[in-house]
């Protein structure tokens, strides 16, 4: 209230119970010094009451017809709504810093469990799809028994398929950090249901009143 101010030198407020620190008041005090003039210089000023106030103060120095120092006018605005707003968009912008810097480790942690589930899975994958391979074509020697071949085709291809998700899973994290490329090419609709009814077994099979099926 400006009671608390008249009659009284800046010397009695730098700081007081009236005028807190801050790097306005510091500019104040010493534009006051050298005497020169401040222009919007952010004030923290309690009131009597105990609430905390934001002035912003711009001031310019009087001199008499001698030159002599007589004084300071100037003026000052409430600010506190300003001020808050600043200091709460402040504060939000450092948590969307943070929160984006939490999720560019956790996407990281992702990416390199993703490389390693790659390498681990993916070296007794092959030897499951090469062996596997191997007795399908009868490399060293005929099986001697039909139902050993559907075996080992059931077992190749259950491996392509796991080999192949894998890849998907790699493929979405290519996606993600954008360096995915499309290998666009012709596919045979017919081929994906017959090796997808294979997998599935029995459960491909869709009753006929549903007006559907897989074969």
């Amino acid at each position: 209230p400006p009671d608390l101010l008249f009659g009284q030198t800046l010397e009695e407020h730098k700081p007081s119970a009236l005028f807190r620190r801050s790097p306005g008041l510091d500019a104040v005090v010493a534009a006051f010094a050298a005497r020169i003039p401040f222009r919007d210089q952010l004030c923290r000023i309690r009131r009597p009451d105990g609430e905390t106030r934001w002035w912003r103060l711009s001031g310019k120095p009087i001199f008499d017809a001698a030159g002599g120092f007589v004084g300071y006018r100037g003026s000052g605005s409430d600010a506190t709504a300003e001020t808050l707003a600043d200091d709460e968009l402040r504060n939000s912008e450092a948590k969307l810093r943070a929160a984006l810097t939490e999720a560019e480790a956790a996407n990281t942690a992702k990416r390199d469990f993703l490389a390693t589930m790659s390498h681990e899975l993916r070296t007794p994958l092959n030897a499951i799809i090469g062996f596997s391979k191997i007795m399908l074509d009868q490399m060293l020697g005929p099986m001697g028994n039909e139902q050993y071949l559907d075996y080992a085709r059931d077992v190749h291809q259950s491996g392509q398929h796991l080999l192949s998700l894998i890849n998907g899973i790699l493929d979405l994290s290519r996606v993600e950090a954008g360096q995915l490329q499309l290998d666009e090419g012709p596919v045979d609709v017919t081929d994906v249901a017959r090796f997808s009814a294979g997998l599935l077994g029995d459960r491909a099979t869709i009753p006929a009143e549903h007006g559907y099926f897989l074969a």
